[in-house]
């Protein structure tokens, strides 16, 4: 009687493990699981939108512009980083179209014919309406870096581009800097 006994006292001891085995196997599994959903949506959360990406070229091609002596284009480059970085916060952030850009602006300037106040370009309505959304986080000090370097860097583009004066190694540093602590920024948003 002790053998069979011990035989099944051995069998429900095995019988236990593999229970035990087997929980653990599922919690394993399920854990897994988790861990895999979690990197997948994680990885799915840091995909970049064209814009992102197109932004991200602009910096690189404005650093190898300047490597090269093309100091006009990193004006250019420095500032449609940016503009790009607004467009996606336009287009993701605030959840609204292109249309929605264009019908916004055009009803923005409306009013300002009625009351008399400067019509803006979209440029000039994305940076406003980007501020506007800076603000209502309450963080003045990201508020007054973006005002303050945005406008200088669309003036240094437009300076680059249109006027008829040289576009030095300075301006071109000074592009660089400007776009440089506008991204991050406008990354935050």
């Amino acid at each position: 009687m002790e053998d069979y006994e011990k035989e099944e006292t051995a069998l429900d001891k095995l019988n236990e493990k593999n229970h035990y085995n087997k929980i653990l196997l599922n919690i394993c599994y399920r854990l897994r699981k988790k861990l895999y959903l979690r990197k997948s949506n994680f990885v799915m959360q840091n995909i970049m939108s064209p814009l992102q990406n197109k932004s991200k070229d602009l910096v690189s091609a404005a650093k190898l512009l300047h490597a090269n002596n093309l100091y006009p284009a990193v004006a250019h480059s420095a500032y449609y980083c940016c503009v790009q970085l607004m467009k996606h916060i336009w287009l993701h952030s605030f959840n609204k179209t292109e249309q929605d850009l264009k019908q916004e602006l055009k009803a923005f300037n409306k009013q300002m014919r009625l009351t008399g106040g400067q019509e803006a370009g979209t440029h000039e309505f994305l940076i406003n309406q980007i501020g506007l959304h800076i603000q209502n986080f309450q963080n003045i000090s990201d508020l007054r870096r973006f005002n303050s370097n945005i406008w200088q860097l669309k003036k240094l583009r437009v300076d680059a581009d249109y006027s008829d004066t040289d576009f030095d190694v300075v301006k071109s540093n000074s592009s660089l800097t400007l776009s440089k602590m506008i991204v991050p920024i406008l990354q935050k948003y």
